[in-house]
C-alpha cells in the first residue's frame, strides 16, 4: 500500500525504508547543518572586520591566490581568519574593540606599578585594573588577544623582565620570562603569536630585536637587529599582519632620527629601511590600523618642547610619512592603544606637569584628536595596550 504524507513531521526514518530516487532539494531548505556556513568565494582575502554570518567554522576561498581561510574566532569587527590553504598568513585584528590600558610609568612621584583601564565606547575616567609585578617605565608593550605584555623598562637598574597581565579580569601581572638584554626606552610591536622588544638603552643604545611567544612562559630569543642602535622610544611601534615598524628614536643623544625600520615577524634578519617620518621625532609612540602605521607626538632634538603632530605611513609601500592631523595638545612620552577604527593617546609629558587626558582620533579622517576622558591620575612613560 502506498501512502502520501502531507504537512507531517518525521522524527526518525530508517535508511532501509528509503528506496528509489529522491527528488532535488534546494540547499536553502537545509537547516541546522553543523560547522559554520558554506564557503564564501571572493577574489580577495577576508578582513578582520569581515563578520561571517555562520560564525566559527565559516570558510573563505580566495580565487586569486587559491588560498582558503576558516574563521577560528568570530568576534564582531575583530575576527580571526586562519589560513588553511597552501599559503601563509592568518588574518587577525591588531586593534582592540573593548578597552585600552596604560601600565606603569611615572606619576607625580615614584615609579608606578598600577595599570589603568579605559573603555573605547565611553568618554569616562579610567579605572584601576590591577598591578604589575615590578614598577617600570619606558617598557616595550605588546598585546595578544587576551593579555598585555611589558618587556624590560627602567627600574633601578634596568630590568629584563617580561610581565604579563590578563585583559578580562582584574588580576595582577605575572613574570613571563626575560629579555636577552635588560634595557629601557625600547619599543614593542606584536604579531598574533609573539611580542617583540626593539632597540633601547642599557649603558648605550642597542639594536637588538627580541621575540617572545605568548603561548609559554619562557625567555625571549634574539630575532635580529634594527638597522642601527637606537633608543628614546616609547611603548609601542606599529604592526601589520606580517611586519613590525619602528619609526624615529635617537642614535646619538640628543639628536632624533627620521628612519622607519621594517622587519619580518617570521625571519631573523636585520631590519630594512621603509622610509622616513617627517618631522624627525623621538619619544613618540605608535598606532596601527589594518593598512597604516602612525607616529604620534614626541620631541624633536632635545631639549625642546613636545609636538602634537600625528604622522601616517603606509605598510604596503616605502616613502615619507604624511600629516594626519594633531593631538588635542602637545605631548611626548605617552602610552598608545589602537582600536580597529581609532587611535588613543593616554597621558604623557608636555614639559610639566604630566598629563591625565586620553586623546582619540579616527584612522579614516585627518582631523584634530578629541578628548576621550582621563586616566586616573597623571602618568607618563607608561606602556599602552588594547583589548
Amino acid at each position: 500500500m502506498t501512502q502520501k504524507l502531507t504537512s507531517t513531521m518525521l522524527t526518525s526514518l530508517t535508511a532501509s525504508k528509503l528506496t528509489g530516487a529522491l527528488p532535488a532539494i534546494s540547499g536553502s531548505s537545509l537547516t541546522d547543518a553543523p560547522g559554520g556556513s558554506g564557503a564564501t568565494v571572493s577574489s580577495s582575502n577576508p578582513l578582520s572586520s569581515t563578520n561571517p554570518a555562520g560564525g566559527v567554522g565559516t570558510l573563505w576561498s580566495n580565487t586569486t591566490s587559491g588560498e582558503v581561510f576558516v574563521c577560528s574566532d568570530a568576534t564582531t569587527d575583530s575576527n580571526i581568519w586562519t589560513n588553511v590553504g597552501a599559503g601563509v598568513g592568518d588574518v587577525y585584528s591588531f586593534g582592540g574593540t573593548i578597552a585600552g590600558f596604560a601600565a606603569g610609568g611615572y606619576g607625580s612621584g615614584p615609579l608606578l606599578n598600577s595599570i589603568d583601564k579605559f573603555d573605547f565606547s565611553s568618554n569616562t575616567t579610567a579605572a584601576d585594573h590591577s598591578d604589575l609585578v615590578q614598577a617600570a617605565s619606558s617598557s616595550a608593550a605588546a598585546s595578544s588577544r587576551t593579555h598585555g605584555y611589558l618587556a624590560g623598562g627602567g627600574t633601578t637598574p634596568n630590568t629584563d623582565m617580561i610581565q604579563k597581565f590578563p585583559f578580562s579580569s582584574a588580576t595582577n601581572a605575572t613574570d613571563q620570562g626575560n629579555l636577552t638584554v635588560a634595557r629601557r626606552a625600547t619599543r614593542g610591536v606584536n604579531s598574533n603569536t609573539h611580542g617583540f622588544a626593539c632597540g633601547g638603552y642599557t649603558s648605550a643604545h642597542v639594536d637588538t630585536i627580541d621575540a617572545y611567544a605568548y603561548s609559554s612562559n619562557a625567555n625571549a630569543n634574539d630575532h635580529g637587529n634594527l638597522s642601527s642602535a637606537r633608543s628614546n622610544q616609547t611603548s609601542t611601534g606599529s604592526s601589520s599582519l606580517t611586519h613590525g615598524y619602528i619609526a624615529g628614536g635617537s642614535t646619538t643623544h640628543p639628536t632624533a632620527i627620521s628612519q622607519i625600520d621594517k622587519f619580518s615577524f617570521t625571519s631573523n634578519v636585520t631590519a630594512a629601511d621603509h622610509g622616513d617620518i617627517s618631522p624627525v621625532m623621538q619619544y613618540a609612540s605608535g598606532h596601527s590600523s589594518s593598512t597604516h602605521g602612525y607616529n604620534v607626538g614626541g620631541y624633536g632634538t632635545l631639549p625642546s618642547n613636545p609636538v602634537a603632530s600625528i604622522e601616517k605611513f603606509s605598510f604596503s609601500s616605502t616613502g615619507t610619512s604624511t600629516d594626519h592631523g594633531n593631538l588635542s595638545t602637545i605631548k611626548a612620552l605617552h602610552s598608545t592603544s589602537s582600536s580597529t577604527t581609532h587611535g588613543y593617546s593616554a597621558g604623557g609629558d608636555n614639559a610639566s606637569p604630566y598629563q591625565v587626558i586620553v586623546d582619540e582620533y579616527a584612522f579614516a579622517n585627518n582631523t584634530t584628536a578629541a578628548g576621550h576622558g582621563n586616566l586616573s591620575g597623571m602618568r607618563a612613560f607608561a606602556a599602552g595596550h588594547q583589548f
